[in-house]
């Protein structure tokens, strides 16, 4: 059961940090943000190094493997900062559950982790929840909204890279050092696109620098102890009980940002999600 300690470890720091990170980026530049979170969460994870072995891909396949999941976090930076941007938390954060059952399937597929009652279960409590957080004056109203979208889509990305992140921990890569190249090599990429944002980037440091650095204080903790949960536990137990970063984060989003719109909703919604979730990770 040490994986559950360390995933839930995860998603005390993943609430904390994702309500950080709307805060930001409600009036920054999402660039710029994610350039700058993105390399301090790198520099964040040097210390990490020294208290492992350095295991590196060592095969054609692990690098590919490696490769593949540096784009695809790459992607996620960008499409997910705009649906963070475009989409208040208590609405992002719940609806973001639905990667839960896209990473059922894959996990299936892939890495040949079983699907049981309980998951089946579970999964159609995910969608229950998604329905209704997406209700607005009529059935799935939400989903015409640009955020939303945005949020849809980071799910699917989201839930590809986790199948990846698992098949890389299989592996025997090192946690530490896969974590920090994760955050470093698509921080190179944005700080090339962060060049024509300059003003909003002095901005953005300016006026939230320590915003800034404890955001990716809490991800660098975050994403270790989810790579290490990996290397503990199957996929498909870990990232459910992650989920129950959803009802956290609604709840601060509601005290913290004062979030309030269909605030019920979000949390009837969130609360069948997450029941979806401990289902799917009962029958793991």
């Amino acid at each position: 059961m040490l994986w559950l300690w360390v995933t839930l470890s995860a998603v005390f720091i993943n609430a904390l940090g994702k309500i950080i990170h709307r805060y930001i980026l409600k009036d920054e530049d999402a660039i710029g943000y994610a350039f700058i979170w993105s390399f301090l969460s790198a520099v964040f994870y040097i210390p990490l190094l020294a208290i492992e072995p350095l295991r590196l891909p060592t095969t054609q396949l692990e690098w590919m493997g490696f490769f593949l999941a540096v784009a695809l976090w790459l992607i996620i930076n960008i499409v997910g900062f705009y649906s963070i941007k475009h989409t208040e938390i208590t609405l992002r954060t719940p609806l973001n559950t639905i990667k839960i059952v896209l990473i059922l399937l894959l996990g299936a597929v892939f890495l040949h982790e079983e699907i049981t009652t309980w998951k089946v279960f579970g999964t159609l409590l995910v969608f229950a929840g998604a329905f209704v957080i997406t209700w607005k004056k009529g059935a799935l109203g939400h989903l015409t909204e640009y955020g939303v979208k945005l949020t849809l889509l980071t799910s699917l990305l989201t839930a590809c890279v986790a199948i990846v992140d698992k098949f890389n921990m299989n592996n025997g890569i090192s946690p530490a050092f896969y974590g920090m190249m994760m955050y470093l090599v698509p921080s190179l990429f944005l700080g090339i696109m962060t060049r024509s944002r300059i003003a909003g980037f002095k901005k953005l440091w300016e006026n939230k620098a320590p915003f800034v650095i404890l955001a990716a204080l809490c991800y660098t903790g975050m994403y270790y102890l989810h790579m290490v949960a990996y290397t503990l536990g199957d996929v498909t137990n870990v990232y459910p009980v992650l989920q129950l970063t959803t009802l956290v984060t609604v709840i601060l989003g509601y005290v913290l940002l004062k979030e309030k719109t269909e605030i019920k909703q979000r949390i009837v919604g969130a609360i069948l999600m997450i029941m979806g979730a401990v289902l799917i990770a009962l029958g793991a």
